[in-house]
């Protein structure tokens, strides 16, 4: 962004857009996302290094961001009740402590 002092009002703000390099990692990223959603920023910067564009993680991040892209991966189910306490469970019968008289 610059800023625009033609405005008789004041200063404004006017946006730049995209550079060229963040748009050809743009398309680079959207077409490797369509093979393997599954790949992260670490693996994108990965590939794009081997493809190679030195590209930091952080910047693969962003841009994947910008663009929606969110990774497909299998989440953790942690309300469910799992294995042997799914369906099979059974109560422990526990000894009554006698009384003595």
């Amino acid at each position: 962004m610059r800023l625009d002092q033609h405005q008789p009002l004041g200063l404004v703000w006017v946006e730049k857009g995209e550079n060229s390099l963040n748009l050809a990692l743009m398309k680079l990223i959207d077409a490797q996302f369509l093979e393997t959603p599954f790949y992260g920023s670490r693996q994108m910067a990965l590939h794009l290094l081997n493809q190679g564009y030195c590209v930091g993680r952080k910047r693969i991040r962003l841009l994947m961001a910008q663009m929606g892209l969110r990774v497909v991966y299998q989440r953790p189910r942690t309300t469910l009740l799992t294995g042997r306490l799914r369906g099979s469970f059974k109560p422990v019968a526990t000894a009554t402590p006698m009384l003595r008289l």
